[in-house]
């Protein structure tokens, strides 16, 4: 049967030609029906994330509204820190001073900045601003400001964290 087809089609170069463009326009169809279909589900997939949001994007986002000046880098730097003292926090309490603690808080950050439901989330935020509300070490002469400035900065920390906590709630 392929033998008797393919003498046909040497014997007849605009049969051969058609049916190639035949099977082209068909792959070119399914191509781009297949490329539709692909952006569809990558648009609605774009759509799901940009409404998932991450305690670490809202992080990232605290980070560009830095960069754009629409809040101050000692307040960025507050609001980071406690997040990262927190962590500190968590590991001393899961694990002690047994080993290398620092090494334990980067593996509690990185659970905590995959936090992606608004319950997960609102939980990571109440953490920062406790650490915030309880950590004296960052005010006072032992860090190079004033205990007013530290109280300032920390206040401004707490209410970014706290309209962040209202956005999620609304």
């Amino acid at each position: 049967m392929q033998v008797g087809i393919n003498s046909f089609m040497r014997e007849n170069p605009l049969a051969y030609q058609t049916a190639q463009k035949q099977q082209k326009n068909t792959a070119s169809f399914d191509m781009l029906l297949s490329i539709q279909t692909n952006t569809n589900n990558i648009g609605e997939g774009q759509e799901e994330q940009e409404k998932t949001q991450t305690y670490g994007d809202i992080y990232s986002d605290l980070f560009q509204q830095c960069v754009n000046g629409e809040i101050d880098e000692d307040t960025w730097r507050s609001a980071t820190a406690a997040s990262f003292t927190a962590s500190l926090v968590e590991a001393y309490q899961k694990y002690g001073w047994n080993g290398d603690l620092f090494s334990k808080m980067k593996g509690v950050h990185q659970e905590r900045i995959k936090a992606d439901t608004p319950d997960e989330i609102t939980t990571e935020i109440h953490k920062d601003i406790f650490a915030l509300n309880h950590n004296v070490v960052w005010g006072g002469t032992s860090s190079g400001i004033s205990q007013h400035a530290f109280e300032t900065e920390k206040n401004k920390a707490i209410d970014i964290l706290s309209e962040i906590l209202q956005e999620i709630k609304a």
